[in-house]
């Protein structure tokens, strides 16, 4: 496990056995890589493991065939430890390594390394800023670092104290989420300085922007220092909070935030998935999806194309993991086995 993913601790305090699913898919052996028109999956790894990997799942094949350790198969080398999360940026996928206060580059075709970023603190998240920049989050720095796109050269950062997580691009702004303030930042990418902030609650992880001109964010809370979280719907237009849903327990603390096919409700994780409309009032008493004994539900995603849900489960988070396959009516079609805790997902065209 991250050891830095505190809004995801309390996924380890349930130890349950996944059911019986309709497909399991053993990884197959590759001599030469395409990443085109697959789903990447990211794997974390343990924690000071080294034990990261990427891994790719053939959604063109009924089969599903799926490939292992991707990028050490390209580059003789291993990936490092904690795969925080993967961006493609300007047909180029950039890794964000945590662990190992790296972030690779690498070519959205072949897998192939372009170039490596060394200490770079602790990488949590990246967003392409305009055509030739690059911000990137961290854990501990207390600032955004800017990075050039093409160059790979850091040329500048921004002040913003605390945990920085995920971000988002939209027009001229990218907005931050903060996992130890209260605040969602906004900043103005011509000027690369904040100009804004909204209020939330306690442990900003997860943002997406919607069809409708809706901002979600997730917070996950603080279970240490007993602060809520919630699910917040902002208008962009006018940065107004149109929908709020406060957790009611600060030891709820999910992680993760997709929209569905439909774009009418959100998918969230805490000991299953959970699914909420958008303009509901409260959050469900259960989850949509429930975690059975034996699995750690750790990643989510879902697929653009047909809206199919992938729940990464990390199971003990030190074992191999695996990737659910959901329809998008919930009903479980595949089974792929993974590296360790499984926990993003990249759709590549």
């Amino acid at each position: 496990m991250n050891k830095y993913s505190k809004h995801s601790i309390t996924l380890f305090l349930a130890v349950l056995l996944l059911g019986a699913c309709k497909t399991e898919n053993e990884p197959q052996a590759q001599n030469s890589i395409n990443l085109t028109n697959n789903l990447i999956v990211g794997c974390e790894g343990t924690f000071t493991y080294g034990n990261a990997t990427i891994n790719l799942i053939d959604l063109s094949d009924s089969n599903r065939k799926v490939n292992l350790e991707i990028f050490k198969a390209a580059n003789a080398i291993p990936l490092g430890d904690v795969l925080q999360s993967m961006t493609l940026i300007n047909e180029r996928i950039w890794l964000m390594v945590n662990g190992s206060g790296k972030i690779h580059i690498i070519h959205k075709e072949t897998g192939k390394l372009i170039h490596s970023i060394q200490n770079a603190g602790s990488p949590r998240y990246a967003v392409q800023a305009s055509q030739n920049k690059v911000y990137v989050t961290d854990l501990k720095s207390n600032h955004i670092s800017i990075y050039d796109s093409e160059t790979y050269e850091k040329t500048g950062q921004i002040k913003c104290n605390g945990w920085t997580e995920e971000l988002i691009k939209l027009e001229d702004e990218v907005w931050v989420t903060n996992y130890y303030r209260p605040y969602i930042y906004i900043i103005d990418v011509t000027k690369d300085q904040i100009k804004d902030s909204v209020g939330v609650a306690n442990g900003g992880s997860a943002i997406l922007a919607d069809r409708s001109g809706m901002v979600w964010v997730l917070c996950s809370g603080d279970y240490l220092k007993q602060k809520n979280g919630g699910v917040f719907g902002i208008r962009k237009s006018d940065r107004t909070l149109v929908n709020s849903i406060h957790f009611s327990d600060h030891n709820f603390n999910p992680i993760r935030l997709r929209e569905n096919y439909r774009g009418d409700s959100l998918f969230f994780i805490f000991n299953g998935v959970y699914r909420i409309h958008k303009m509901s009032s409260q959050i469900p008493s259960q989850p949509w999806l429930a975690q059975s004994n034996g699995s750690g539900f750790y990643g989510l995603g879902v697929n653009p194309n047909n809206g199919n849900l992938f729940i990464g489960d990390a199971k003990d988070y030190l074992s191999k993991g695996s990737v659910l396959e959901y329809s998008k009516e919930g009903n479980l079609l595949y089974t792929h086995k993974t590296g360790v805790s499984p926990s993003s997902f990249l759709f590549l065209k």
